[in-house]
């Protein structure tokens, strides 16, 4: 059966069918961004190392054990760097490839995911 626009009724279903689909996922995209908290994290592809960093699981770590974990995790020599509230401010903003500057809160627990840098 035809409408008076010249096309079949299967047809018009159709497009309403795939029309009301993307409103649906449109709703449902923007819906989620604004739940969403945290920060996206880049981890290493299966079997590769986590040589590069970031260092996730350091988060809620001490300072010295993520040391550890990083020394352990890493193939090249990295400087790490424990950095307290009150020296944060301090810290100079030079990228370095061979350091990751640990942040730790007042009771010296991880408290930021460590990055190269």
């Amino acid at each position: 059966m035809q409408t008076s626009l010249g096309c079949s009724a299967s047809s018009l279903a159709s497009i309403l069918l795939l029309v009301t689909g993307l409103l649906y996922v449109v709703v449902q995209f923007s819906d989620s961004g604004s739940k969403a908290s945290g920060s996206i994290v880049s981890m290493p592809m299966i079997g590769m190392s986590n040589s590069r960093g970031p260092w996730p699981k350091c988060v809620g770590m001490t300072g010295d054990d993520c040391t550890d974990y990083i020394a352990t995790a890493t193939e090249n020599t990295i400087h790490t760097t424990i950095i307290k509230p009150s020296d944060s401010d301090q810290q100079g903003k030079k990228f370095d490839e061979h350091r990751v500057r640990i942040y730790v809160d007042e009771d010296d627990i991880v408290d930021t995911i460590p990055r190269l840098g």
